[in-house]
C-alpha cells in the first residue's frame, strides 16, 4: 500500500511541477503631461483674425465654450519607461461647465509632432478626424472629471505600431471638419488654487504585473501524502 502511495507521490509531484498556477496582478500607472505638455489651439473669424496665429501654451484651458471660433486642445504624455503590458488606459480631463444641454467631446490621434511653445491653429499637426473615443456630456457633467477610453490607442504607441504625438481634444462633425466644443476644460497651467494640479489632464494605465508562478494542486496534494507515508511509518513501523 506504501508503495503505491509513494508512486502516487510522485506521479503528482511532475504534475505540480510542470503545470504550475499563475498568480496575476494589476497595478496602475497616472501619469499628467510632461512637463505640462499641453496647449490651446483656437480659429479665427474676422472679428478676432489673429487668434488662429497666435499660440496659446499656456493657456489654464485646453477646451473654451468661450470662444466663438472652432477651438481645441493638444496634450502628449511621456510613455518612454512605461510596460507594453497594459490592460487598458483612460484619459481623464476636469470639464468646468457646459455651454449647452447636450455636448459631444472627442479624443483623436494626432499624427504629427508638435510643440506646446510654438503651436497654433495655422501650423497644428494632422490629427486623425475619426474618434478614439466620444463622451456625449449633459449640463450635469460640469465641475467633474470626464474620462475617455484610449487602451487602443496607447497599446499601439506602447508596441511601435503608431508613434505617440499625443491626442488632440475637441470635436470634429462627420465631414471632418473641426467645430466649437461648447465646453470648458481645464489645461495643466490652471493654476489659481493651491490644490489647482489636482485638476490636470491624467492618463490612468492599469498595467499587467509579471506573472508569478506557484505550486499547482498536485504539487500540494503530493506534499500531503509525503507527510501522510512519513506519519503513517512513524506510527507503524512495519
Amino acid at each position: 500500500m506504501q508503495n503505491k502511495l509513494f508512486f502516487s507521490v510522485i506521479v503528482l509531484f511532475f504534475i505540480g511541477v510542470a503545470v504550475p498556477e499563475a498568480n496575476s496582478a494589476l497595478s496602475n500607472v497616472i501619469l499628467q503631461p510632461d512637463d505640462g505638455k499641453d496647449a490651446y489651439i483656437q480659429g479665427s473669424d474676422q472679428s478676432d483674425y489673429q487668434a488662429q496665429y497666435n499660440n496659446y501654451g499656456d493657456e489654464p484651458t485646453l477646451v473654451s465654450s468661450k470662444s466663438a471660433n472652432p477651438n481645441g486642445g493638444l496634450i502628449e504624455f511621456n510613455l518612454s519607461d512605461q510596460s507594453s503590458d497594459i490592460q487598458s488606459a483612460s484619459l481623464s480631463v476636469y470639464l468646468v461647465s457646459n455651454a449647452n444641454d447636450t455636448t459631444t467631446i472627442g479624443v483623436y490621434q494626432i499624427l504629427e509632432s508638435w510643440d506646446e511653445g510654438t503651436v497654433t491653429w495655422a501650423n497644428q499637426p494632422e490629427v486623425n478626424p475619426v474618434a478614439v473615443d466620444l463622451n456625449i456630456l449633459s449640463g450635469d457633467d460640469g465641475n467633474n472629471f470626464i474620462t475617455f477610453d484610449i487602451t487602443s490607442l496607447v497599446k499601439s504607441w506602447l508596441n511601435s505600431d503608431e508613434i505617440n504625438y499625443g491626442v488632440y481634444i475637441g470635436f470634429f462633425d462627420d465631414s471632418g471638419t473641426p467645430q466649437i466644443p461648447n465646453a470648458h476644460i481645464y489645461s495643466s497651467d490652471f493654476n489659481n488654487s493651491s490644490d489647482a494640479y489636482l485638476y490636470d489632464p491624467k492618463l490612468d494605465i492599469v498595467i499587467n504585473s509579471s506573472q508569478v508562478p506557484v505550486p499547482g494542486a498536485g504539487f500540494l496534494l503530493a506534499g500531503g501524502l509525503f507527510f501522510l507515508i512519513a506519519y503513517q511509518r512513524k506510527t507503524d513501523p512495519r
